[in-house]
């Protein structure tokens, strides 16, 4: 525990040499000598990891929570100095970015870069230049608006079988 708390005191925190000391001796009471403490810190073995890419992230008890924080909305700048706090670990912003890609494209999420790359083809058979899936409509127009609508939903159910989920139960278009 003395060893993790050394650690983020230093990392962390960014204590100096002599207040470290000093704040662990006032915290723990044990005296430390100054240099054991910086031959200790400094060793190969104390270095914080660094996350360098996807897999790292994933396999590391880090994973779920980077992905979690970065879907609330939370900003990649407070992602890894949250990693860096919580976990003592390094990470780049672009790696936090990168690696909620990374998650979104492995699994179930429905990102508009997976639509495109799995539905694309789909959704350009139910359009055509002959025949519009979208139109500004007047309020004389009502038997066209009908037709668009009708359209629509035979295009959403037509996505929707091509990829193999349910439609969800929509309310009448007005």
């Amino acid at each position: 525990m003395h060893r993790q708390q050394l650690l983020t005191m230093h990392h962390v925190d960014g204590l100096e040499l002599t207040e470290l000391q000093r704040r662990f001796r006032s915290e723990f009471g044990v005296y430390t000598h100054r240099g054991n403490i910086w031959k200790w810190l400094n060793a190969p073995a104390q270095a914080l990891p660094v996350l360098d890419n996807n897999e790292d992230i994933h396999s590391h008890a880090c994973g779920e929570f980077v992905l979690q924080q970065l879907q609330e909305g939370v900003s990649r700048e407070m992602v890894v100095s949250q990693l860096l706090q919580r976990y003592l670990v390094k990470a780049t912003e672009q790696r936090v970015a990168a690696y909620r890609t990374y998650r979104e494209q492995r699994s179930e999420y429905w990102t508009a870069e997976k639509l495109t790359r799995l539905h694309w083809q789909t959704l350009y058979t139910l359009v055509s230049l002959e025949q519009s899936l979208g139109a500004r409509m007047t309020n004389h127009q009502s038997r066209a608006h009908k037709a668009l609508c009708d359209r629509l939903r035979s295009a959403r159910t037509a996505l929707c079988i091509n990829a193999e989920i349910a439609e969800e139960i929509q309310q009448e278009y007005r």
